[in-house]
This record gives structure tokens, sequence and C-alpha cells, in this order.
């Protein structure tokens, strides 16, 4: 499953949060680009994923502003959470792939 194919799972109201969940956890676990992220990062890319999640599937979008501040707070205390530059693209590409566009 690549990241795309995961996202769109994420994009889908037919998906329940149980099912997305269950997906994440099998996205991390065949893609090795993700190897090096920790129990707790894992966790901690689940929680914005649901975030962001909740609120798209509510009917809102984040803003372009919310989700640039919201990478820069994560990007600020990247060192603190152990992210290395690779984790940060792809939390970016996932918090933009909530973005309203």
């Amino acid at each position: 499953m690549t990241l795309e194919d995961f996202l769109a799972k994420a994009h889908d109201r037919e998906t329940s949060r149980e099912r997305l969940i269950r997906a994440f956890k099998e996205f991390m676990y065949h893609n090795h680009t993700y190897d090096n992220l920790n129990s707790a990062n894992r966790d901690f890319v689940l929680d914005i994923i649901l975030k962001h999640r909740d609120k798209f599937m509510s009917g809102e979008r984040s803003s372009s502003v919310d989700i640039d501040r919201e990478y820069y707070d994560i990007f600020e205390h990247r060192k603190d959470l152990g992210l290395l530059d690779n984790d940060l693209k792809n939390i970016k590409e996932i918090l933009n792939s909530f973005k309203n566009n």
C-alpha cells in the first residue's frame, strides 16, 4: 500500500475509523520508509491523521494557514520528537492532503 492509497482511505467516507487505524498500521508495517519511526512517533502521526480526518468528515477542511502552522510546530519540535528529514517530508505530505484547496 502506498501513501496515496492510504490517504485515499483516510478521505473515503465509507472507511470507518477502526478500519483506517488498521490500514495505517498495515501501511506502516509494509512501508519501510517509516521504519525509523518508533511507536510513539507512529502514534503521533496517526493522531494527526485522525484529527484532520474527523474535521474532514464533519464537513470542514483545514485551511492552508492551519496546516502550515501545525507543520511549523512539528518542525520546531522535530529533534524532541526524533523526526528525520524524510519523516518531516512524509508528515507534510499527509498534512497537505487535508488542506482546503
